[in-house]
């Protein structure tokens, strides 16, 4: 409501100024009164009569035209934010390796020395088949703890999925950089990333977060990205600090974002708020390469 106020307001403005520098220019070149219905009724009769005018009184009042109608198509005309990417990757040139060649040594002929044998070990005959079987349980309980700790990574997704969007923030597909996967990567209005990780370490989520800081910086004008970082602690290692936000359980995370939520997105800023949503897919798919 208040930008629509500012643009009537404006409008207004524009209008009054027009009218009062035209009004100005036609007295004191023609001394024509804008505003005397008498001096109206005199041209229109010179009109009908065919006495030739001064091709400078139109000129003036096109002049006007012209700037009250350019003015307002500014005032009215929609704005949209620049947002560019720059690639920036290095281009890194392709190097091989330098293989010292190998130097075949003299072979020395060696005395003859008689050797004992050692005692002759007594194994099984299904050696071959205990083996096996050994390498296949650790290989099993390997894959089942792999498994179990992504299952459970997963879920951890799926509830901070849930959470944000409960609380109208776009949740983005997980972020990959300088070796760091997210866990969470959502977006909302005035540009504002919540990034966050699950019994990570803390100094290559620290890493990750300045470098997309860097990315940020390097691929915006003059348009700052609020990144709010957290770290989900099961295992109650880290503490928080002045850089990342860090939970020890899930609930606390749910109560924190429940008095946060993302405020609603205007009619107005709709189209500012896509604009930042498309960017920020570019990114998610840039940052895998750095």
């Amino acid at each position: 409501m208040k930008k629509y106020l500012e643009t009537f307001l404006l409008s207004v403005l524009l209008g009054t100024s027009v009218l009062l520098g035209l009004a100005f220019w036609l007295n004191i070149k023609f001394n024509f009164n804008l505003f005397s219905a008498h001096h109206w009724n005199e041209l229109a009769k010179l009109q009908v009569s065919h006495t030739p005018i001064n091709i400078v009184f139109y000129i003036s009042m096109g002049v006007a035209l012209f700037i009250l109608i350019f003015g307002l198509y500014m005032i009215f005309r929609p704005r949209f934010r620049k947002i560019t990417i720059t690639n920036n990757v290095n281009t890194v040139e392709s190097i091989t390796p330098i293989i010292p060649e190998k130097t075949t040594e003299p072979q020395v002929s060696r005395p003859a020395t008689f050797l004992q044998q050692p005692p002759k070990l007594h194994l099984p005959k299904n050696m071959a088949t205990i083996v096996a079987q050994q390498y296949q349980n650790g290989a099993n309980t390997t894959m089942q703890q792999s498994k179990t700790v992504s299952n459970r990574i997963t879920i951890y997704d799926s509830q901070l999925s849930e959470i944000f969007s409960n609380n109208a923030y776009l949740v983005k597909p997980n972020i990959t950089i300088a070796g760091f996967t997210s866990n969470l990567f959502a977006i909302g209005k005035d540009e504002v990333v919540w990034i966050g990780a699950v019994d990570c370490d803390a100094n290559l989520f620290k890493n990750a977060i300045d470098r997309l800081k860097t990315l940020f910086t390097d691929t915006l004008e003059d348009i700052p990205i609020t990144i709010y970082p957290f770290i989900l602690d099961n295992k109650k290692i880290y503490d928080t600090d002045e850089t990342i936000m860090v939970f020890h359980d899930i609930e606390d995370i749910k109560n924190t974002i429940s008095r946060n939520p993302n405020p609603n997105i205007s009619d107005i800023d709709k189209e500012n708020f896509d604009a930042y949503s498309d960017y920020i897919d570019t990114v998610i798919k840039y940052a895998k390469n750095i």
